[in-house]
């Protein structure tokens, strides 16, 4: 997978907090809200365990760190292949909520089987 995250996030006039969470087996703030350009680096400085994939407590997680005076938006870049919790339940309680959840697809080039 490659993401180029080197690039700057910029912030509109409306003072929109933008934070980072990443996720594998478990969930961690990479970066919390702020109202500032964010400056990523090309790979997560935090160590997960990549043994499985969590996307609903990534979900839960990004909502708790939600400033209480936001709209309430979370966008989810993610290959959709989750093995721990269940996302879409997850999301049907976020829409109920009120907060709005937005998908980034990565797709996978399939590689050809090596035949040997």
């Amino acid at each position: 997978m490659s993401i180029d995250r080197s690039r700057n996030i910029g912030v509109r006039r409306s003072k929109t907090a933008r934070g980072v969470i990443v996720f594998a087996k478990d969930t961690a703030v990479e970066y919390p809200p702020i109202d500032e350009n964010l400056r990523l680096h090309a790979a997560p400085e935090t160590s997960l365990d990549g043994s499985a994939t969590n996307l609903a407590g990534a979900m839960r997680l990004a909502v708790a760190t939600l400033p209480s005076d936001s709209a309430g938006r979370v966008v989810v870049v993610t290959d959709g292949n989750e093995n721990v919790g269940d996302a879409r339940d997850e999301a049907r309680q976020l829409a109920n909520r009120g907060v709005g959840i937005d998908v980034v697809p990565i797709r996978y080039q399939s590689r050809p089987r090596n035949r040997g």
